[in-house]
């Protein structure tokens, strides 16, 4: 018997017959090819902190004088909050999507194994298309004098994370049969979430070109504070975790803990009432 859609398929005699020369898993090979491509594109982040950490100036500007970073002046900055804020949100739902989504693909739109794995890379390969995209016409936009940096930043925000959140709630009212209409409103979700990179992720250097990443000390500060948090949670992982099955994993032991607490109540009050 052969299984309809499969790229390798199982004959009577139970030997495993190979699948067409370009199948399914070929397009996931892609797909995670684009993928790396995003954490490569990354690395222009770590230059930037390399190139500060080699320096041997404290800052990038060798006009600007070495001074003390403003931190009351930074946390009581309403456009920083602003910035904070819209990562937040941005963040919250890309690693919703991120997490949750096989389950999703597998469990509620009936896709089998094969199938969630490149419905799970399709969005990511879009919003790689989508960030490239965005940033050329949003450079464009501005240099052309069409619009203000200012309403550019806020524009492609609006569409991000507005976008994505009105995406997110039609997918989470539309019947568990539109399946086409799922695979497309996860697609477009996530890759809105690439028109943000145009908005308020760059919102940081509009607002400090100074202290936006660019002082080799305040990078030796973030990476000892990762480092610290990462040595921290596995100290605390190995001190207390186990692989054994926890006793509230049963309903029934569930029960008889709410019973025994009960009945530890009921003695107790008992007891108080004698006294």
């Amino acid at each position: 018997m052969c299984a309809a859609g499969k790229d390798e398929m199982v004959d009577h005699s139970g030997v495993l017959a190979k699948g067409p020369a370009f199948g399914k898993r070929h397009v996931q090979i892609i797909f995670m090819f684009f993928l790396t491509a995003i954490t490569y594109t990354m690395r222009v982040n770590l230059s930037v902190a390399i190139v500060a950490m080699t320096d041997n100036t404290t800052s990038s500007n060798p006009d600007i004088p070495n001074i003390r970073t403003p931190w009351k002046a930074i946390l009581t900055s309403v456009p920083v909050w602003a910035y904070v804020i819209a990562c937040y949100g941005g963040e919250w739902a890309f690693s919703t999507l991120l997490t949750e989504m096989p389950t999703y693909i597998n469990k509620i739109m009936k896709f089998d194994i094969q199938s969630n794995s490149w419905l799970s890379a399709a969005p990511y390969a879009c919003v790689i298309i989508v960030t490239l995209v965005c940033g050329i016409l949003s450079d464009y936009l501005i240099n052309s004098g069409y619009i203000s940096l200012p309403n550019e930043r806020k524009l492609f925000s609006t569409i991000g994370l507005s976008g994505s959140g009105i995406t997110l709630i039609v997918l989470a009212y539309i019947p568990e049969t539109a399946t086409g209409l799922m695979i497309t409103l996860l697609i477009a979700t996530i890759g809105l979430g690439g028109v943000s990179t145009s908005g308020f992720f760059l919102n940081n250097i509009d607002l400090s070109p100074t202290f936006a990443g660019t002082d080799k000390l305040q990078w030796r500060i973030v990476f000892l504070v990762a480092a610290g948090i990462s040595i921290a949670s596995n100290i605390f992982y190995l001190a207390f975790t186990t692989t054994e099955v926890q006793w509230w994993n049963s309903p029934n032991n569930q029960k008889k803990t709410e019973e025994k607490l009960v009945n530890a109540i009921v003695e107790h009050q008992k007891k108080l009432s004698i006294t």
